[in-house]
């Protein structure tokens, strides 16, 4: 092996190696047992122990094979895609060399078994890089969806209830208005367009599209000017000031279930301020849930609240 190494070119090193690679191949056909070393002794009754050859271990501890990048390498080092094609067709003598079959071949393989084709094979890549949770949670959704029966209601006399149907429809109330007074807040528009502008910029990702932070999915739609759309929902709306920063990028879904169902909505300000990592834990529809947040949106909210704060003292000290 260390004739081949000393040879400065490596085109005659390969020509050296394939020869010692057919030498080796050939007497291994011959004697399965060339490249290994047995050990045989007598306690009580006769005992044999097989184990690697010295040949073997100086084939496996030196650098003769040559490898498609026009170096050589240890076979431990290598990989099957590594090997030339005078090299890969001799698999007892690859495993007994340690030579590691390539991620690639092992799939290749795997997919001749099955009976595979390339497309299903490349969904199988792409599942294998979803997280096992995330999966678990996928299929427990999809199962649940299907034992979901839609509702079925079909009228027992078509034509009487479509002639009912119609005498209602004749006899129902006209559109009728009135002008009424009422209050509204008039920064309301503006603090939620800013919110708008702010939260859009908080929460869009590197590939330009803006998430939920409750489902942390991507939004469901976008408008005909090509935007997402979202639910800008006041976040602490104990504060007694308005502002951009208080208000959460949500999903059609969650933003109703953030604003009706909120479980903890008493909690979410103590919860901002001892937050340790940018997810807080919450309940909406009496299930636990999560709202994310970006480093800047936390640490924005959180000089709000201390602003308010600070304000509050300073108004108390000034009433003593």
């Amino acid at each position: 092996m260390r004739a081949i190494q000393e040879i400065p070119d490596f085109k005659e090193q390969r020509n050296s190696a394939t020869v010692l690679w057919n030498f080796l191949r050939n007497y291994l056909k011959q004697d399965s047992r060339f490249l290994k070393a047995t050990y045989d002794w007598f306690h009580y009754r006769w005992r044999s122990k097989n184990f690697p050859s010295r040949i073997l271990d100086r084939l496996k501890d030196s650098k003769w094979m040559p490898t498609k990048d026009g170096a050589l390498k240890k076979p431990g080092e290598m990989t099957t895609d590594q090997l030339l094609d005078e090299f890969s067709s001799a698999s007892e003598l690859i495993d007994s060399l340690g030579i590691v079959e390539s991620t690639n071949q092992r799939e290749r393989e795997a997919a001749r078994i099955l009976d595979l084709d390339h497309n299903t094979l490349e969904l199988y890549r792409q599942l294998d890089r979803i997280p096992e949770e995330e999966l678990k949670r996928f299929l427990a959704d999809r199962a649940e969806r299907q034992k979901f029966d839609l509702p079925k209601n079909a009228p027992s006399n078509p034509i009487q209830r479509a002639k009912h149907v119609a005498k209602d429809a004749a006899e129902a109330p006209g559109r009728k208005t009135e002008v009424r007074n009422r209050s509204v807040a008039v920064d309301l528009d503006a603090i939620k367009e800013e919110a708008g502008q702010y939260l859009s910029q908080q929460y869009t990702n590197p590939d330009g599209e803006m998430i939920c932070q409750a489902c942390k999915k991507a939004l469901p739609f976008k408008l005909n000017d090509g935007s997402s759309y979202f639910e800008k929902v006041e976040f602490l709306s104990e504060l007694k000031k308005r502002h951009h920063q208080n208000y959460l990028a949500l999903c059609p879904n969650h933003a109703v279930m953030f604003q009706y169902t909120n479980g903890s909505r008493d909690q979410l300000k103590g919860m901002v301020i001892q937050a340790r990592t940018n997810e807080l834990e919450i309940i909406l529809a009496q299930q636990p849930g999560q709202i994310y947040f970006t480093e800047t949106h936390l640490a924005d909210l959180r000089a709000v609240i201390a602003a308010e704060s600070e304000h509050d003292n300073g108004a108390g000290g000034d009433d003593e």
